[in-house]
């Protein structure tokens, strides 16, 4: 699974980023972000930590290059989610970084738990 989301960063986000297209890198970063976070299996059940690191560390850079992005150029609304979706409705900047802060707590948290390790202390550092 690492190895899916880690390839998946580079063709199907560094590439529209290095176009300008932010509004499509963001939305591949962030259905990629979504399958890691709901599929947690990929770094609650590792025996490569490494790999996790890896992906994290990567994962993070992305998040930062795409939010270096304006609203307009994402082609965000500013508002919150709908408890409803719209089919045009774009999340909100505010509701996609608190899904990150909240999906970088559970993968930090996890690590913790994980043997007491060290090296499974995933990092999560992206600035927004």
């Amino acid at each position: 699974m690492v190895e899916y989301l880690e390839g998946a960063l580079k063709p199907e986000v560094a590439a529209p980023l290095r176009r300008g297209d932010y509004a499509t890198a963001f939305l591949h970063l962030l259905s990629i972000t979504m399958s890691a976070k709901y599929q947690e299996h990929w770094y609650s059940d590792v025996e490569e930590p490494n790999m996790v690191n890896a992906f994290m560390k990567a994962l993070a850079k992305q998040w930062t290059a795409v939010f270096a992005g304006t609203d307009e150029q994402l082609q965000l609304e500013n508002h919150s989610w709908p408890g409803q979706y719209a089919e045009n409705d774009r999340p909100a900047r505010a509701k996609v970084e608190s899904m990150l802060a909240e999906f970088g707590k559970e993968v930090k948290q996890t690590g913790k738990e994980m043997a007491g390790h060290a090296y499974f202390q995933f990092p999560w550092k992206w600035k927004a």
